[in-house]
């Protein structure tokens, strides 16, 4: 692939290497390109911002690392884990769907990141039939 092509895919609004990565393996799988760093909001206001949309399947794809669910110490931060997960249930209740993957996925197993996200657009597409 010419220096070009990379320097065309390239996105400064990715906020880690994990999304670049998954971004990347997104591409190689032939997935339809996503938004990023979209603002989602319900009718209580801002939900959050997500790594990557797919507006046309209602998707939400997430770069899951574990640094945002540990303290400046190290140790878990249940506080955190929590609020994500209150977060992904309004993401949910508005009709969202939502796929998230690690570094492990990204890098070793991203066949794994591939087929979640295809799954759940799959299911979303029979869903607006």
């Amino acid at each position: 692939m010419q220096a070009r092509h990379y320097v065309a895919f390239a996105d400064g609004r990715a906020e880690s290497g994990l999304e670049s990565v998954g971004r990347w393996r997104m591409y190689q799988a032939q997935l339809p390109p996503p938004e990023l760093q979209v603002v989602l909001r319900d009718a209580d206001g801002v939900i959050g911002r997500v790594d990557f949309h797919w507006k046309a399947y209602r998707t939400v794809g997430e770069a899951d690392g574990s640094s945002k669910y540990r303290s400046a110490d190290g140790t878990a931060d249940f506080a955190a884990l929590r609020q994500e997960k209150l977060r992904e249930d309004r993401l949910r209740d508005c009709g969202e769907e939502v796929f998230r993957f690690t570094w492990d996925e990204a890098v070793r197993r991203p066949v794994v990141l591939e087929q979640r996200a295809r799954r759940v657009a799959r299911g979303l597409a029979r869903r607006a039939d």
